[in-house]
């Protein structure tokens, strides 16, 4: 099991971080690269529920998710499975000065078979995209629309 944590500050109170994090609508938003896509699944992100990132032009790549845990407003955990990786994310809110720190936390299997070789990489490429996510969802909560 592999393991990586990351953060950031976002503008804005908890509950309305939580909130926007929560909305399949922004998904898109901040969970695709070039912030763009489609989100597939349930209207409200809830225990249990599943949803799909297609994301983008640039990238044509499709995430499938399952929400694994979750208490409002303090964090929502998600799991993925794929071919090549599966690894569970969590993310908490925390309120800090009217801004809310938001943490995440991932969780990966060690990559199996020829991708076993890929792991470092493919770890690097987990930390990088994730991150950029964080700071795509700090940009888009600060400058909605």
């Amino acid at each position: 099991m592999r393991r990586i944590e990351l953060s950031i500050v976002v503008e804005g109170p908890r509950d309305a971080v939580f909130e926007y994090v929560l909305d399949p609508k922004k998904l898109a938003e901040w969970v695709a690269q070039d912030g763009q896509g489609v989100v597939t699944g349930e209207d409200n992100l809830a225990l249990g529920s599943t949803y799909t990132v297609s994301t983008g032009e640039s990238s044509k790549r499709t995430f499938e998710y399952e929400v694994i845990g979750l208490e409002q407003p303090s964090f929502i955990a998600v799991k993925t499975e794929g071919s090549i990786l599966t690894y569970s994310s969590r993310l908490t809110f925390e309120e800090q000065d009217g801004q809310t720190a938001v943490k995440e936390v991932i969780e990966m299997d060690d990559p199996s078979g020829i991708f076993k070789l890929l792991g470092g990489w493919l770890m690097g490429r987990v930390e990088k995209t994730h991150q950029e996510r964080l700071d795509r969802l700090a940009g888009v909560v600060a400058n909605p629309g």
